[in-house]
């Protein structure tokens, strides 16, 4: 059966679910080669084209991303790539990894030479560390809003907080902010919830770990109860972040400890564990654990690459 590229995308705006054109065209090859007739279309604007060529190239079968290129392509309006914000530096090994993994993530889905339109602030990680350890917060905060605010100006169009525990002041950084934020606790919720999980495991620093402006976050938006390991393992597992991981050093007798920590909360019930530092990702890898990893770093990277092509 043959059909034009139009009557394809006109059949994803009118909500008609992938399976059933599946069924209908028998082949998933026949979509792919509409998905290709369309990529190649001169009348399609060209970034909607690029993303497209983005789902070909991953085989991405998305209904609702499949759906927003169809509306995208039967206006033919102007598609236009959102600024992404970014306040980093706490630490910079993980910030690196940020604006990495954004470009490779919008390579992926866009293909060719597409890259992310970031504006990265990088504040001086040794004051902060310092406000932190004398309880400081309000003045950090402070200084992360002036960051904000220079993002803003900026002409940013959404902002990201790239570390876990500066979240406990997102309040007093946010203010005179008018462009949206993402909240990396509320996007890792969100994939917690996803998963119906009952019990998911936290590690993080002592901040992350002890309070509640971030695990009781996630507790009530997930719908889960949140384990924490015992006081001298909170210890160990923030000494480890500030000591090694926020300095660069990778130990194995440290991915051990981590290791172990997760094992025991496993024995309390835990079904997943919430790698609640941007750093943790970078000694941790996905398949070192064999319940669900819930990397914050990651999932907010792709919070943003999706805000960011919305």
């Amino acid at each position: 059966m043959q059909m034009h590229w139009a009557e394809m995308v006109s059949a994803w705006a009118s909500g008609i679910k992938m399976d059933t054109i599946k069924k209908t065209y028998k082949s998933m090859v026949f979509i792919e080669n509409v998905l290709v007739d369309v990529a190649k279309c001169r009348d399609v604007n060209n970034i909607v084209r690029k993303k497209v060529q983005g789902t070909i190239l991953t085989a991405n079968a998305d209904f609702s991303l499949m759906k927003k290129f169809a509306s995208d392509i039967e206006s033919d309006r102007e598609v236009r790539m959102k600024k992404i914000g970014i306040i980093g530096g706490m630490s910079w090994e993980s910030t690196a990894h940020y604006y990495t993994d954004i470009n490779r993530e919008i390579r992926r889905r866009l293909g060719g030479l597409c890259s992310a339109d970031i504006v990265l602030h990088s504040v001086e990680f040794s004051h902060m560390h310092d406000l932190q350890a004398r309880g400081k917060w309000h003045e950090a905060g402070r200084v992360l809003n002036q960051s904000a605010l220079t993002l803003q100006n900026a002409g940013v169009d959404l902002l990201l907080l790239a570390t876990n525990t500066m979240h406990k002041v997102v309040d007093v950084m946010l203010e005179g902010i008018h462009i949206p934020f993402l909240h990396i606790a509320d996007c890792t919720a969100l994939e917690i919830a996803g998963e119906g999980l009952r019990k998911v495991a936290l590690l993080g620093t002592r901040f992350t770990m002890q309070e509640d402006f971030y695990r009781q976050r996630i507790a009530d938006q997930a719908g889960v109860e949140v384990l924490v390991p015992q006081q001298d393992q909170q210890v160990n597992i923030d000494r480890i972040i500030f000591e090694e991981l926020c300095v660069g050093r990778i130990e194995a007798r440290s991915k051990k400890y981590y290791l172990d920590v997760i094992a025991s909360l496993v024995e309390q019930g835990a079904q997943g564990v919430i790698l609640g530092c941007t750093e943790i990702g970078l000694l941790i890898q996905p398949l070192d654990t064999e319940i669900k990893q819930f990397d914050t770093a990651k999932i907010h990277v792709r919070a943003a690459v999706d805000a960011a092509l919305m």
